[in-house]
């Protein structure tokens, strides 16, 4: 969503938030965390591979702060 103005990128995260309320699976991937504080699960790769994987908060307890 860097390249999207805010309206735009508000815009799209509503529509995400719209398809997986009605049940539809929606893979992001980002390096921006506040996008990615806003998904129910996180899979965080390291080199391709799995580093770390959970909710928001579950890592965030991992980590011991308040960023993933």
């Amino acid at each position: 969503t860097t390249g999207l103005d805010p309206g735009a990128r508000r815009d799209l995260w509503i529509y995400l938030s719209a398809l997986s309320r009605e049940g539809v699976t929606v893979l992001v991937t980002t390096h921006l965390m506040e996008e990615a504080e806003r998904c129910s699960r996180l899979a965080i790769l390291d080199r391709g591979r799995l580093a770390a994987l959970g909710t928001p908060e579950e890592l965030k307890k991992t980590v011991g702060g308040e960023v993933v």
